[in-house]
Formats: C-alpha cells, structure tokens, sequence
C-alpha cells in the first residue's frame, strides 16, 4: 500500500511532536534531579545509645506500651545503607514495628574509610555486633533478644546465632543466602568471577559507586530503563502524582548510597561464601571458631521476594535443612529485594507476618 504525500507528512509532523515532547519531559526530569538531594527520608525518633569506629547503634522512641519485654535488633547490609526500613511514613517497617509496641534497636555500620581497609570479617561479627547485643541487653535488662538480619545483615545473623545462640531467642530472616551457588543466582554468577587477591591488593577499600553498577548491571532493563518510563509517564500526566515523585527520588537517593566496602571483609564474603560455599558446607571459620548452622536450635522465620533478582528465594529456601530448630517457617512475598519494604503489595504484608509470628511466641520458653 503506497503512503500519499499528505499522509507522509502528517507522520512526520506526529513523529516531530513526540520527540518534541520526550525532550521536554526530559528536561523537566533534570530538573527533578537536580532537586532529588533536597529529598529526605522522614525517619522514626531515634537515640543514639552506642558507637564504635563508623558504626552507630540506634534505640527506637515509643510512647506505646510495649507488647513484650524482648528487644528486637535489626541488622541490615553492610552494603547499603538501612533507610529503606523507614523510608517515608507510609512506609516504613520500623514504623509498624514501634507501633505494635516492639522495642526496636538498629545497627548502622557508618561509611568505612581508608584506615579501615583491614577490617575483616570476623571483626564485624565478633566484635562489632557482639558489643551491640551486650549494650542493648544492658539497657533492656534482658538476657536475650529477637534478631532480624536483612540480607548481608542476615548472614552476619547466621553467623553470630551460631557462635552466640544463649544471645538469641528468635531469629528473623529477610532475602538472607545460605546457599550462594543456585543455579538462578545471577549475583553468584559474576562474584565467582571477581579476582579476590588482585582486589586485595589494591589500595583503599571497595568502592561503593562500583558495587552499585554491577548490581545495576544485573538485570539493566528493570533497574534502569523500566523505572526511567515510568517516571515519563509519571511527568506526562496533567496532574503529575507528587507522592509517587517523591518516593522515586527518594529510592534514587537509597540506591545511590552505596558505602565503600572494607577491602578485607568483602573479599573475604566474596571468597568464602559465593566462591567456596563454605556456610553450608561447614568449612566456615571465623579465626578459630567454626560457624555451625546446627546450634541454630530457636525459632526461625526466614522471609524470601518471589521475584529477587540479588537473593533468589532458592538461595534462602536452603536453610530448613541446615538447622536445628524445630520451630522453622518458610515463606515468599510477592515482590523483588527492594520492593519487599515499600511496594504496595508487601508494605504492609512484610510486618504484619513479622509481627503475628512473633506474638504467637511471646511468653514461651524455647
């Protein structure tokens, strides 16, 4: 079929609109960016109960009554930084967490610098986080506490149960890898690739900007482009949705701080967990001590995202047969590694089983 001339021009005339109209949406989205570091995260009331190098360890504010005595103490990733947790106040899992009267305590690792480069692994469970669980059961006067690692945080969590199990009363687990060589594992893919002692040799530590490209470079389409059409889309609106906005640039300020990473503790989680498997294969150590997943004898809850693209639920799905706990749920959310805190399928989903597994176990001896 031929195209008349008139026809011809009038496509020329509706392609020229369009990319007329792109550029400006464009440029108005420079402008959004340029405003996105004016965004804040409006965080819960929050004290600062200890310090140690770049970490801080905070205790949540309530004037709620409290719904047990147990502390509850989040440890998050080493990689990002935990403001995903109490985002904004309509999403926030600390914000529901307070407000079923838990008292929540959370370890912020800081941003490690040069002098840190030789901070290993074992330093951060065994001192770091052993220091935090002493001050906290001094201040709640408690002789164990609830635990809930966050991915990285989650492993540290299985590390530290398993040194300190008399510690934990339960543990919680969120998108945690305890076998980091599934076959769906894209993240294991590329670490296994990583050159750990031409790392190690570099100066300084890990640079967080190049951790945050390759986490991108995953699954670029989702990461990038996806979410970039959606925010033309967003703009192209007569009344563009100033909620929606904001919450975007405030998930492009979460993703875009990214910390340095000591040089010595990542590689050795690189080599030791996604090259050797060593967790679940009973070859951890951590100077002396071994890492025995099979003193995990408390409650567990081990939480998975259906469609996580960094912890594949296959990877946390391993852990049932590692234990001794018999008391141990498994369960996925329908949702990715970040949206599991802030989307609107799971915002809400993600604490009410948090909390309903937890009141079912309050005031039992384990």
């Amino acid at each position: 079929m031929k195209v008349r001339p008139h026809q011809e021009g009038q496509m020329e005339f509706s392609i020229h609109s369009e990319v007329v109209n792109l550029y400006s949406k464009l440029l108005d989205s420079q402008t959004l960016f340029r405003q996105m570091g004016q965004v804040e995260f409006v965080t819960q009331p929050k004290e600062i109960i200890y310090r140690e190098n770049k970490l801080i360890l905070y205790h949540y504010q309530s004037k709620l009554k409290k719904a047990a005595q147990t502390p509850l103490l989040i440890v998050f990733a080493l990689i990002n930084r935990p403001d995903i947790l109490d985002f904004s106040p309509d999403h926030s899992l600390i914000r529901n967490l307070l407000e079923a009267g838990r008292d929540v305590y959370l370890i912020d690792w800081g941003y490690p610098s040069a002098e840190d480069k030789d901070i290993s692994w074992s330093v951060y469970i065994k001192r770091y986080l052993k220091n935090c669980i002493k001050k906290i059961k001094q201040k709640s006067a408690q002789s164990s506490m609830d635990l809930l690692g966050i991915c990285q945080g989650g492993v540290m969590s299985l590390c530290y149960a398993s040194l300190f199990p008399q510690d934990i009363k339960r543990l919680i687990l969120i998108s945690t890898s305890v076998n980091f060589q599934t076959e769906k594992d894209i993240l294991s893919l590329w670490a296994q690739k990583i050159p750990i002692a031409s790392l190690r040799e570099r100066p300084g530590n890990v640079p967080g900007s190049w951790l945050a490209q390759a986490f991108s470079s995953i699954r670029p389409f989702q990461v990038r482009g996806k979410k970039y059409l959606a925010l033309l889309d967003h703009l192209s609106a007569e009344k563009p949705d100033q909620a929606w906005l904001k919450d975007f640039f405030l998930l492009e300020k979460w993703q875009l701080d990214t910390p340095d990473q000591t040089s010595l503790a990542f590689t050795q989680f690189i080599q030791w967990f996604y090259q050797q498997n060593s967790l679940i294969q009973g070859k951890l150590f951590l100077e002396k001590d071994h890492i025995d997943l099979k003193k995990l004898n408390m409650p567990i809850l081990n939480l998975a995202a259906r469609d996580d693209h960094i912890v594949p639920p296959s990877a946390s799905r391993a852990l049932k047969r590692y234990v001794q706990s018999k008391d141990y749920s498994f369960k996925t959310l329908p949702s990715g590694h970040v949206g599991i805190y802030i989307s609107r399928k799971t915002r809400e989903q993600l604490p009410k089983l948090i909390l309903s597994w937890l009141k079912d176990r309050d005031g039992k001896v384990w």
